[in-house]
């Protein structure tokens, strides 16, 4: 059925809480243990868009590997009452079952955020990926963006996948300022909750695209603030990691890990070579110099490690104050540099990055070591 023959099926359901009906979607597997075993290092990502009978469907995605996602039809006569449901919990419940009775809940992946189960947003997306085909001037890029505005309800929706949506079609048409302003909209959207500032796992995504967006814009720190703090809720995002080894390549170790990352998550092999010859003139190497040498390093790397992974990284309200340009020198922040800018099993000490160490258990003498993310449940 998807994520490389893992999931082999689904369904829904409704639960009682109170006296409201809740969904509750199911995804079923051969063996919670070989999915465990795929997702070991990855963020789990959701979406309501059609799949490819062209139902509207639910999707279960591991943004970071190049798999065929997972996903369960929704019945018209359903999605009242599901968008209606996913409100009392504040989130849709999701599941990952197997015929032994193993589970794997994935609410610290859906908890905080909403989804639109009107199509609306799954059929501007359909005509987002139109227009990718289409002349700059097409008519594809301005039906998108009605569409999502009219099904954004108001600037402060939790929608955070119609937020994104929105932003990079406007990025897509070159309106760059209010591009920014909705990608900072979907990080928003991203927080816990409104009173609490810590960001959700899919903040990475606008976090990225806000990087990427400054880096295209020439203003390298503002992009590598932004991927760093996408990397502390994804710390395995291709795109951040190379994203961050493009603005950094004056700085040849923290470059030199990003590509190593990337070469051990596998299946970017294409954006690592293309991101390889893009530095490589400005680290005074070759490409294949490089390629070569990621290619060596990845077998160290540590996946399940946490190299970003410093409590601040995590907060909106922090994530503010770092981007909002000082009176005297605008955007001249320095980035802080990462614990481990990649985290290695077995490295020597004498290669690897040392730093002041910030847990108050580690003592300046002991090598800093990555911890593993908040949300790794499993």
């Amino acid at each position: 059925m998807g994520l490389g023959g893992s999931i082999v099926g689904g369904s829904y359901a409704f639960e009682n809480e109170g006296p409201f009906p809740v969904p509750v979607f199911t995804f079923r597997a051969p063996s919670i243990a070989r999915v465990k075993e795929l997702i070991a290092h990855q963020v789990v990502h959701f979406e309501v868009r059609y799949d490819d009978q062209g139902r509207l469907a639910y999707h279960l995605v591991l943004p970071d590997l190049p798999l065929d996602p997972a996903s369960i039809p929704i019945a018209r006569k359903d999605e009242l009452a599901i968008a209606s449901g996913q409100g009392i919990r504040d989130m849709v419940t999701t599941r990952i079952v197997d015929d032994e009775g193993a589970s794997i809940e994935l609410d610290e992946f859906t908890r905080g955020l909403t989804h639109d189960f009107s199509g609306t947003y799954a059929e501007a997306l359909r005509i987002f990926a139109r227009a990718q085909e289409e002349p700059p001037d097409g008519d594809s890029l301005p039906k998108a963006i009605q569409l999502l505005r009219r099904s954004l309800v108001s600037p402060d929706s939790r929608e955070l996948s119609t937020q994104l949506l929105l932003a990079r079609c406007l990025a897509a048409r070159g309106e760059l300022g209010e591009a920014i302003t909705t990608f900072l909209l979907a990080v928003q959207a991203a927080r816990r909750s409104w009173t609490d500032p810590r960001l959700l796992p899919a903040a990475a995504a606008p976090l990225t695209d806000l990087g990427l967006l400054h880096q295209a814009q020439q203003m390298p720190a503002i992009a590598t603030i932004c991927f760093e703090h996408a990397l502390h809720l994804r710390p395995n995002q291709p795109a951040a990691l190379l994203g961050l080894a493009r603005v950094a390549p004056l700085d040849a170790l923290r470059a030199q890990h990003a590509l190593a990352r990337v070469a051990a998550i596998g299946g970017r092999e294409a954006e690592l070579v293309a991101c390889a010859r893009a530095i490589a003139p400005e680290m005074g190497t070759s490409a294949e110099d490089l390629v070569r040498n990621a290619a060596a390093d990845a077998p160290r790397v540590d996946l399940a490690q946490w190299p970003y992974a410093r409590d601040e990284l995590g907060d909106h309200d922090h994530f503010l104050e770092r981007i909002q340009p000082p009176d005297e020198a605008p955007w001249a922040e320095e980035p802080e540099p990462p614990i481990d800018p990649v985290g290695y099993r077995d490295a020597p000490a004498a290669t690897r990055p040392q730093a002041t160490p910030r847990d108050a258990s580690a003592t300046p003498s002991e090598p800093a070591v990555a911890k593993r993310p908040w949300w790794k449940i499993w």
